[in-house]
């Protein structure tokens, strides 16, 4: 995968967030009437609970393509950290002895998560192995 194409699926990620962001009204304040203002008094569980379940919900599925496009199984936890998550850290979990999972949750929905997974496939790196949304109707 090129770096150009990385950046266009980045790109296409980054404007259906913003698009669904300006069209629900989302913040990461955890009040959905408080506009798309700074960041303040989030409420949340954990640092990795700053999105609420619209922007989790955009996240996922940008991941979802970029893991059908391979591109995803070619990142790092920083990198897809830094990409998709605008570098918040996610909560961690050891899954095996060479399996990571992270998880980042909905400040606005307790029961909205959104988990990826990253396993050693010999050398060492732990890369993009899987997605995993979580988003039950309300």
């Amino acid at each position: 995968m090129s770096k150009i194409e990385l950046l266009k699926g980045f790109i296409l990620v980054m404007v259906l967030v913003l698009a669904k962001i300006l069209v629900v009204g989302c913040s990461r304040s955890g009040n959905s009437d408080a506009g798309t203002g700074p960041i303040v008094g989030i409420v949340s569980k954990s640092k990795s609970s700053v999105f609420c379940r619209a922007e989790l919900e955009d996240i996922y599925e940008g991941l979802k393509t970029e893991f059908e496009n391979t591109t995803m199984s070619e990142m790092t936890y920083e990198e897809v950290s830094d990409t998709y998550f605008d570098g918040v850290e996610g909560e961690h979990e050891v899954m095996g002895p060479n399996t990571d999972a992270y998880h980042w949750y909905s400040n606005d929905d307790e029961w909205a998560s959104l988990s990826v997974f990253f396993d050693d496939f010999g050398d060492g790196v732990r890369i993009g192995s899987g997605v995993s949304g979580k988003f039950p109707e309300s």
